[in-house]
């Protein structure tokens, strides 16, 4: 190829062939910042209103998804959110906004005062339904109370005690081996077939 031949081929590359890339690099961009903005919808919380924070992990499928609710303080300069619990702390973390939901309901206990429960100690049934006796996180052993299962926030807490109160019970553990032994006895005649 002469010399002429090659500035001839960087004019056409130059004129013609680079502006056509650019130009549907940017028709490919628009579509996909267009089909980005239809399926994905932007929430902005301002400080002040109240949200729930969905759970990374949750336990068991009837734990909740979401915990909360929590004050949004401000929106970081990447976009994430700082919230505030109902004891006034800050979380460990920021959350991004589609791990975010809004409340819409009105906050009637948003107001009030609320503590932290450190442990359960116990249940019993009483005519109104059960009550808990609970430890105050942060308080000695006198300042111990009972509860009724709507004072807590989350259901979570009274799952994992109940779930370790069956752990604990020897009827409940001969009952899951006597389950696991038919289960078993089940799998090896099929594999004998």
């Amino acid at each position: 190829m002469s010399e002429e031949d090659l500035e001839k081929r960087i004019a056409y590359l130059t004129n013609l062939v680079y502006p056509a890339i650019a130009q549907k690099s940017q028709e490919t961009q628009q579509r996909m910042i267009e089909l980005f903005n239809r399926t994905h919808k932007m929430v902005e919380f301002l400080p002040g209103s109240y949200v729930m924070a969905k759970e990374d992990i949750v336990e068991g499928k009837l734990d909740p998804k979401y915990k909360g609710p929590y004050l949004v303080l401000r929106r970081t300069e990447f976009g994430s959110y700082e919230l505030q619990d109902a004891t006034k702390t800050t979380l460990p973390r920021n959350y991004a906004p589609e791990q975010l939901k809004k409340v819409t309901q009105a906050l009637d206990r948003a107001n009030e005062e609320s503590f932290e429960v450190q442990a359960i100690l116990s249940h019993r049934d009483t005519m109104e339904g059960k009550r808990y006796l609970v430890k105050w996180k942060g308080y000695d052993a006198s300042h111990n109370s009972e509860i009724a299962p709507e004072d807590f926030d989350s259901p979570a807490m009274m799952t994992r005690y109940h779930k370790q109160q069956r752990r604990h019970n020897p009827y409940a553990r001969r009952q899951q081996e006597r389950r696991d032994d038919q289960a078993q006895k089940r799998a090896d005649k099929r594999r004998q077939r």
